[in-house]
């Protein structure tokens, strides 16, 4: 009788570790984001609608230099990097080198980058995937004093 019982809660205890005895109809269920890979170079890197003229255009006719950088004289280059996604959309635009004391200048550049129309996504074994790109863009005074 004692073996009995001894097995008897022995297959309790393996049922119940098992999940013998839940209710049914509840369920919890833990959905682990995927977040999709982002390359830096692949065979076809993405392209801006139109190509890197239209591109050049789009920055120069967008950008606008902020007034208080024009008026202290600043100039210099900002670095952003911005990921092309699979469906050519840009998003996770980031200043990665900017002008020291001068966020004016590289908010302007966000607000640009994050308008870019939807480009012609990169590629890797015909397969678009997701790519950051890296853009300098240069902010420059014209001299107004010619002699």
């Amino acid at each position: 009788m004692t073996k009995y019982i001894a097995l008897l809660s022995l297959i309790l205890y393996i049922s119940i570790a098992n999940g013998f005895g839940r209710q049914e109809g509840i369920i919890i269920k833990q959905e682990a984001k995927q977040e999709e890979e982002v390359f830096i170079v692949v065979e076809e890197m993405p392209e801006f609608s139109g190509g890197n003229e239209a591109m050049v255009k789009c920055i120069k006719g967008n950008l606008k230099y902020p007034d208080n950088a024009k008026e202290n004289g600043i100039q210099g280059k900002v670095y952003v990097s911005y990921v092309v996604n699979n469906e050519g959309k840009v998003n996770d635009v980031n200043v990665i080198r900017g002008i020291t004391g001068v966020s004016e200048l590289e908010k302007e550049v966000v607000r640009v980058v994050n308008a870019f129309p939807i480009h012609k996504p990169g590629k890797q074994n015909g397969r678009a995937l997701s790519v950051q790109m890296v853009l300098p863009i240069n902010f420059v005074l014209k001299n107004n004093n010619s002699k």
